[in-house]
């Protein structure tokens, strides 16, 4: 098994699926930005995913450019560095087994369109009327403060009888340390 995984990723079969799916990814991201607005459905999802991953918005129409940019370009540059690592292997196919490698890439791409219109079939739906419920609501616990007293980044001492009746988040993040 561990063989076939090796051969699998070694020679050409995976940079071919890779690029398919990678491929089949840059066509659905193109299809999602040029979709019509305002629709229901996979279109309803479209504008979603317009909102969410290009900066959309819907009353005035525009994008951020930088995010549609970097969404659309990132399979591209994906794409290129599995063709420089796996060249030869790729190019061995091409010219040794006719068709082989346009078959592969073929049905991966088939793979990834299925995948993609069940994604934009399921994520599409009625979007919600109304105020939307808050699900952490039940989330939220009372948990005591314990005593405690710090140091903040001045030297001067912080203790939690100073924090009383407030609402506080504490992080143990350095700012100042490179390797956080």
């Amino acid at each position: 098994m561990i063989a076939k995984l090796a051969a699998f990723l070694a020679g050409w079969r995976f940079p071919a699926c890779a690029i398919a799916l990678l491929g089949a990814q840059g066509v659905t991201l193109l299809a999602l930005l040029l979709a019509p607005a305002a629709g229901d459905g996979a279109l309803g999802f479209a504008d979603e995913f317009r909102m969410w991953c290009f900066g959309w918005d819907p009353a005035t129409g525009r994008m951020q450019w930088v995010a549609v940019f970097t969404t659309l370009t990132s399979p591209l540059l994906l794409g290129a560095l599995l063709l420089a690592t796996w060249w030869d292997p790729l190019v061995a196919v091409a010219r040794s087994e006719r068709g082989a490698l346009a078959r592969w890439c073929g049905a991966w791409a088939t793979v990834g369109a299925a995948l993609t219109l069940g994604v934009a079939t399921l994520a599409g739906g009625t979007p919600a009327q109304g105020e939307l419920p808050f699900p952490a609501q039940a989330l939220r616990i009372a948990v005591p403060l314990r005593p405690f007293e710090l140091t903040d980044h001045e030297g001067t001492p912080l203790r939690s009888s100073d924090l009383a009746g407030r609402v506080v988040l504490l992080t143990a993040v350095y700012s100042t340390c490179g390797f956080t």
